[in-house]
């Protein structure tokens, strides 16, 4: 909630799963210290898959970051603009 207002955030289906794969996640390293790295890359660090299968998410994932990343600099650009015209 914001100022009284309950703040609504819509998010298209497309991104849902390249926030939910995206998101970092703390892991604890070899070394016992955590890193944060997107969710994704742990699933794909285990054996349970083969190498083409791998590289088909990384591929898949890498497109869904860029993409969503461009999205947010539309969102970002399309604020700052409507607040200069409001001025």
């Amino acid at each position: 909630m914001i100022g009284g207002k309950i703040k609504v955030t819509f998010i298209e289906n497309e991104f849902a799963d390249a926030l939910l794969g995206l998101s970092l996640i703390g892991y604890e390293n070899e070394k016992g210290k955590v890193e944060m790295i997107p969710a994704y890359q742990e699933d794909l660090s285990r054996d349970t898959t083969s190498k083409e299968e791998k590289r088909k998410w990384e591929y898949r994932f890498n497109k869904m970051r860029d993409k969503l990343e461009r999205e947010i600099r539309k969102v970002k650009r399309s604020r700052f603009i409507k607040s200069n015209e409001m001025i």
